[in-house]
């Protein structure tokens, strides 16, 4: 029996998110099976021009962590993302690289997703990822929120959308997902392919996937308990060694794995600069996720490059490749805004969000309450914030409880003063999750606390 401080028993509300409540996952489609790779055949220039110079230049464009905000966001007086923005800038990017360029993502492209996105269970993103182009992807922690079933069936396809305005079934996405360290907890196999291989102007790339190890940390036990999240560099090394004996000497990493880019006398840290430095020498880039960061660094002569979030930034990855050798001999990243002002939206994109935004509007365009000032997710020294505090208090007051502990990393957006929306709510905490409340002693609640500061966290508000 836990402790009891004071003889009394605290109500708390153990808040892990509040959202629309999203219909069931269906049966899912069979998953492609583990082990092999996937790949893909030159879409470039016919093999038969393929130039006799001694090497040739790649473009890698890549994206993170859209998770399903298909529509602009505000920056300042500037608009930027948006998915018919973003396709657009990355058709420019190609242009320089005609019949030389891969698009890929490194994760969370669905999942923790606005209402234009949400309540459609996410197919609007897929169906906006196929649009766009993507040669290859890899899964996030995001991707497992609604648990495997629901992973899988995004991917393969099936299921219906609830009413959503597109025509025809749901086919899922039609580029191939890889992931070398995402296993059947039971089999250990790998849930999905390790890598692919991707073909362009006569030379190959090998995309290995990974996720980080931290993924079962921020799931409901039930969506995690199938799968097995094991060590990223050690996954890569063992498939980077695989690739070269088919013969493929230049391999991308598409790690949903991330850190802080450090600065001001700071060094780099986290778990992909960790994990790219165990690497093997066989690695020539990593594109990464998950802390929506900019990162653009090197980690033991890798590229290392991150983009953000929303599909606000993309990362650009050129490479020079022997053309007998098939090695790398040069590699540069950067990345790069998605000023929705600098280009022109690309029609398909803009259709299907329109189409989407218009069915979802009554919903979410609903005014539901008035805010006196803008409520801000920014932390004070002991991490505390006004959102933290006004979501905290409303759900303590709907649970009935005496305290309430809100995830701060599910905290997604800020609320401008002025009317509000159901959809502005909706994105600030987009969780289908429930909201429980439990009982707690004193001694544990306080033990609690203590926690969320331990190793310089602060992980919740209470």
């Amino acid at each position: 029996m836990e402790h009891v401080v004071e003889s009394y028993r605290w109500h708390v509300a153990a808040v892990v998110g509040l959202a629309l409540v999203l219909p069931p996952s269906l049966i899912p489609a069979a998953a492609e099976p583990g082990g092999g790779r996937h790949e893909i055949p030159d879409t470039g220039p016919a093999r038969a021009q393929a130039s006799e110079r001694d090497t040739v230049d790649l473009r890698i464009l890549g994206v993170n962590d859209l998770h399903g905000n298909l529509e602009p966001l505000r920056e300042g007086d500037r608009a930027v993302g948006g998915v018919a923005y973003l396709d657009a800038h990355l058709d420019g990017q190609e242009r320089a690289y005609p019949g030389r360029a891969i698009r890929v993502h490194a994760g969370d492209m669905v999942g923790a997703s606005p209402l234009v996105s949400g309540r459609y269970r996410d197919e609007p993103t897929v169906r906006a990822m196929n649009e766009m182009g993507f040669d290859v992807g890899t899964l996030g922690n995001h991707e497992f929120d609604e648990g495997g079933e629901e992973m899988l069936r995004l991917l393969n396809g099936g299921g219906g959308e609830g009413g959503g305005p597109a025509d025809g079934r749901f086919l899922g996405a039609d580029f191939p997902y890889v992931s070398a360290n995402v296993q059947y907890r039971g089999s250990g196999e790998t849930v999905l392919p390790p890598y692919a291989v991707v073909e362009r102007d006569g030379v190959r790339v090998g995309f290995i996937g990974a996720t980080t190890e931290d993924t079962p940390l921020g799931l409901m036990p039930e969506a995690a308990e199938p799968f097995r999240f094991t060590g990223i560099a050690g996954a890569v090394n063992r498939q980077a060694t695989a690739l070269e004996a088919e013969g493929v000497e230049a391999i991308i990493v598409l790690a949903h794995a991330g850190g802080t880019p450090g600065g001001a006398g700071e060094a780099p840290r986290g778990e992909i600069f960790e994990e790219t430095a165990r690497m093997s020498d066989e690695v020539d880039a990593v594109i990464s996720g998950h802390t929506h960061n900019i990162i653009d660094a090197r980690v033991g002569g890798k590229v290392v490059v991150q983009a953000g979030e929303y599909g606000e930034a993309f990362s650009v990855v050129d490479l020079r490749i022997d053309r007998r050798s098939g090695e790398v001999v040069r590699a540069e990243g950067e990345v790069l805004p998605t000023l929705s002002d600098a280009v022109r939206p690309d029609r398909a994109l803009n259709a299907l969000v329109e189409r989407y935004g218009e069915s979802v509007a009554p919903v979410s365009d609903r005014t539901v309450a008035n805010a006196a000032g803008g409520v801000s997710r920014r932390a004070t020294p002991a991490g505390e914030s006004a959102m933290g505090d006004l979501v905290a208090d409303g759900q303590r007051a709907y649970a009935g409880a005496d305290l309430a502990f809100v995830n701060t990393p599910g905290l997604r957006e800020d609320l401008p003063s002025g009317p509000t929306t159901y959809g502005e709510l909706f994105a600030v905490h987009p969780f289908g999750d429930d909201l429980v409340r439990i009982e707690m002693t004193g001694d544990a609640v306080l033990r609690v606390l203590e926690q969320q500061h331990a190793g310089g966290r602060r992980r919740i508000l209470g």
